[in-house]
């Protein structure tokens, strides 16, 4: 099997992987008591970023950093302009008041402190070393616990039982068979781009920008989608802000604690654009026609945004 087949195929066992690693961890810490708002925030929630998670780890492991990083910004963009702007167009997309006047400005305070992160006390090519990356592990884990004290204002209403209930054992082996699978996935997710940037002549960091980052963040669009279809469009904007969070705090500071992340060349330009983004999507809820809702003019707004970037930054 060529290089370039098993990156594609990589994703297929990639989301397959982080699918069994969700539910096996979900299952157990069903079987041991753990209330159902904890798996939702922790187990379910880190399972969203899993791909991010594994490809930037496993390039920064393998020393390709750029591709780490672009990974991670690519995916922030597509959440916000790609997933949100194209579930607006189906179905105007409702906010609840907190994650508009909490939420998302925490997802652009976190975005602003990786700027600083990127541009401070660096020198040579090195822009996130490793105790910075430490310190987001350890800021990942404030956020973790704010949201659980937050969830103590909502009653835990059987969400258990959406939950797959399998023993002990098969909870186990779905774990270890999940994580296999996305050990083997990453590698050949990250290998192959690396071939095809090669052969394509363009960075690994335009790759990781676009195709990886699409790929990885086909399952928050297609649930998305899906959810609007079906006229319950009001996780979406949640999801997808914490999604970005988790992806900065969590896959960026596990990425630079394994190797200290370089630069690479339009990294400001990037993360320039996911403020941007951020910031559009706080405007748009907040001074729109109607407050706290996404409506379809402004889903068709992000969607354009995306386009003309991604056509500026090829």
């Amino acid at each position: 099997m060529t290089t370039e087949f098993l990156f594609f195929l990589g994703f297929v066992v990639l989301i397959f992987g982080a699918n069994l690693l969700v539910e096996g961890s979900a299952s157990l810490g069903k079987r041991l008591g753990i209330p159902s708002i904890v798996i939702g925030l922790t187990i379910v929630a880190f399972g969203t970023s899993l791909p991010e998670l594994v490809i930037s780890g496993v390039a920064a492991w393998q020393g390709k950093t750029d591709l780490a990083i672009a990974n991670v910004m690519g995916s922030n963009l597509l959440n916000i302009l790609i997933i949100l702007g194209i579930t607006a167009i189906i179905a105007p997309i409702p906010s609840k008041k907190s994650t508009t006047n909490k939420v998302i400005p925490g997802s652009f305070l976190i975005t602003v402190v990786l700027l600083l992160a990127v541009y401070s006390f660096n020198k040579e090519d090195i822009i996130i070393k490793r105790w910075e990356g430490i310190i987001f592990l350890v800021l990942f884990l404030v956020f973790i616990q704010l949201n659980r004290r937050a969830s103590r204002n909502y009653i835990d209403n059987g969400e258990q039982n959406n939950i797959k209930d399998y023993n002990t054992l098969t909870s186990i082996l779905l774990i270890v068979f999940g994580l296999g699978a996305l050990f083997i996935s990453g590698r050949w997710i990250v290998n192959g781009a690396s071939e095809i940037a090669i052969k394509l002549r363009i960075s690994q960091s335009v790759i990781g920008l676009t195709m990886v980052a699409l790929a990885t963040s086909l399952p928050e669009l297609v649930t998305s989608v899906i959810a609007a279809l079906k006229k319950n469009p009001d996780i979406a904007i949640g999801n997808v802000v914490g999604s970005n969070i988790f992806n900065i705090l969590l896959v960026l500071g596990a990425s630079a604690t394994i190797r200290p992340l370089e630069n690479y060349p339009d990294l400001s330009l990037d993360l320039g654009m996911v403020l941007v983004a951020t910031f559009a999507l706080f405007i748009m809820l907040y001074f729109g026609r109607r407050k706290y809702v996404l409506q379809r003019h402004e889903g068709v707004i992000l969607v354009l945004i995306y386009i003309i970037y991604i056509i500026v930054r090829l």
